[in-house]
């Protein structure tokens, strides 16, 4: 009988552990969370030309588009920002490979609350082949900035790196930089 109650005893403790573990996001953050869902979309417009002379050969990246940024209120489980909070997302669209070339992209965002609050975040997402178009989200909550209402400064700048390893002689690799490209946000809590 006593074997019994201490096998009661470690599964009622098991439980009351466990459930107190999966409770951690809602006494860190409440039953919902008052969050920015950011999300900004850009791509290439006409992605190369080439030239030659004499005595070499250029290749240039001819253009990019000004990306568009949509920036709103949203309220999320606590486990949705525990997972997803102040990390970003891509999705995009790619084209086939043409010979060995890459496209990285460092992408640095800086938003600057109403109440004077900045937050800078800068990714990279590496080796998108021949990138057209990319959408990248970030869910901002308290762990990154205070939301509230108000005017949102947004500053979104595009670091574009082309490597061709197999371009003649030795290899191709140049950064080309676009932006700032600046927005004004008014975001609403209701």
């Amino acid at each position: 009988m006593e074997r019994k109650n201490i096998i009661v005893i470690v599964v009622v403790s098991i439980l009351t552990v466990g459930t107190l573990v999966a409770l951690i996001p809602v006494f860190m953050y409440g039953l919902s969370v008052d969050a920015l869902s950011v999300g900004t979309g850009f791509g290439l417009m006409t992605p190369f030309s080439s030239s030659s002379s004499d005595s070499y050969n250029t290749m240039q990246f001819d253009g990019f588009t000004t990306p568009n940024v949509n920036v709103k209120h949203v309220e999320v489980s606590p486990y949705e920002y525990l997972f997803d909070g102040g990390e970003a997302k891509n999705a995009g669209n790619t084209a086939l490979q043409l010979f060995t070339q890459y496209v990285d992209l460092t992408i640095y965002i800086n938003i600057t609350t109403p109440n004077d609050q900045l937050y800078e975040l800068a990714f990279t997402l590496e080796d998108l082949m021949n990138m057209l178009t990319q959408d990248v989200n970030v869910l901002l909550g308290p762990d990154e900035i205070e939301v509230s209402n108000g005017i949102y400064t947004v500053s979104v700048a595009v670091g574009l790196t082309i490597s061709i390893p197999d371009f003649p002689p030795s290899g191709y690799e140049e950064t080309f930089y676009f932006g700032p490209y600046v927005f004004y946000v008014d975001v609403i809590i209701e």
